[in-house]
């Protein structure tokens, strides 16, 4: 889960998880 610059974190980080 390597999360680039967090743009819109929240919605970056769930669609990031799902992965």
């Amino acid at each position: 889960n390597e999360h680039p610059k967090p743009k819109g974190f929240l919605g970056q980080q769930q669609q990031t998880n799902n992965k």
